[in-house]
This record gives structure tokens, sequence and C-alpha cells, in this order.
């Protein structure tokens, strides 16, 4: 993922929300499409596509029950679900329960509560008054920081993992060289198609922008060890 273009991206999220806060306010729709929707796009969630998201998810007796989003998270060894609520700006805590009690009806891990503005990420699995694996605000936080964060519920292997938190760090200032073609760069100018973890290694499988052949990098976040690609 290109870490300068989502930090200009939460930049204009930020403008959006304060040029438009009389209507995010009472309207849950706008919100839905016009902050959250373009916001999973940058983090690498396909919303077109059914096996990644399903929008306006049927649950309960009689299915009249909607969840604003289920996500697919597929992992090296298991597969998993988060669910996503969306309010109205300002409206954020009413979607906590709501969403706690959707999440139960579909066995999803992982529970976003998203006004546009303040972002919650909880997991299930733990009780609620330690669920909380991260949260930010658009609109009172950095965009560098918001950048940071949101990469937990990006679409890798690594959602709702503080793995996941250490990628931003290291993109600006690492080069790299492309295996086949021998062009060097910042990581950030090559194509990200996917991240993960092997070990204690941030992978990442990248798309040199010269030759356009594909290659793996891995790095240590530690900077202990060199990194090295593979073809």
């Amino acid at each position: 993922m290109d870490s300068e273009d989502l930090i200009k991206f939460i930049k204009k999220l930020k403008r959006k929300l304060r040029k438009y806060e009389q209507l995010y306010s009472h309207n849950e729709g706008a919100v839905r499409e016009q902050i959250v929707s373009p916001f999973l796009r940058m983090l690498k969630w396909n919303i077109e596509d059914p096996d990644q998201i399903i929008p306006e998810y049927p649950i309960g007796e009689g299915r009249r029950k909607r969840l604003d989003y289920y996500l697919t998270i597929r992992r090296r060894d298991e597969t998993e679900h988060a669910v996503i609520e969306v309010k109205a700006l300002g409206k954020a805590e009413k979607g906590k329960y709501q969403a706690t009690d959707y999440a139960s009806n579909v066995k999803a891990r992982y529970i976003i509560v998203t006004d546009g503005d303040t972002w919650q990420l909880y997991d299930t699995s733990k009780p609620m008054s330690e669920a909380v694996v991260e949260e930010w605000s658009i609109l009172s936080e950095s965009p560098r920081e918001v950048a940071k964060k949101a990469q937990i519920i990006a679409n890798t292997s690594d959602f709702g993992r503080k793995e996941a938190l250490s990628s931003l760090e290291i993109q600006p200032r690492v080069k790299i060289r492309c295996p086949h073609c021998g062009h060097e760069d910042k990581l950030n100018r090559f194509s990200i198609l996917k991240t993960w973890r092997y070990r204690s290694w941030n992978v990442y499988h990248l798309k040199c922008p010269v030759c356009g052949r594909k290659f793996k990098f891995y790095i240590d976040p530690s900077g202990k060890r060199k990194s090295f690609t593979i073809p």
C-alpha cells in the first residue's frame, strides 16, 4: 500500500467531513457511500468483490436486519470475518452494542464501528472491557497517525493484529532494487500487491513500475537483519 497516497487521501476525508458536517450528522447512507467505502478501497478492499465484502448483509429472523458490511479475512491457515456498523457523524457510540449483537449472528470475530470520523476495532474473542484493538479519529488526529493505525483493518493476512501497524513506518524510508531489471526506488513507488508476516519478517509482494514483473521483498522491522528480494 502506498502510504503517502493514503495520507493524502485521509487529508481529503478530513476536509470533506468538516465541509459536509451537517449532512453526515443526519445521513448514515452518505457516510457509508462517501466516507467508509472510499476508505475501504484505499485499504485494498474490493467493494465489488463478494468474496471480500458483502454490503447490506441480511441476518436474523426473517433476515430483516442488515449489516452495513460483512468482510471476509483470508489468512494463511484460516478464514475469519468482520462486520462494520456505520452510524451518522457523532453517533458512533450507538453502534457498538448493535454491532456486537449482529456479529454474534454471523460468528464474526471482529467488529468495526464508525461514524466516518471515529473508528473503533473490537475483537469479540475477548471480554468487552478488553476488546478494543485499535481506534482513531480522522478529525482529531494527524493524517499520518490515522494512516498508520488504519493499516490494522487493511485487506491483509494481518487484519486485526498489531503486526499490521509496522509497515507504514518502514515504507517511506526503504529503497529497494527490482531483481529482474535493476530499477531502484523507494518501496512505496512500487505497486504493493499484498503484504503479510512470515515469522519475524514483513513480506511485500511487489510489481516493478518499469518492467512490470513481480517479486517478493522481505524486511526485518527491527532492522537487525538485512532485507532481501526473491524473484
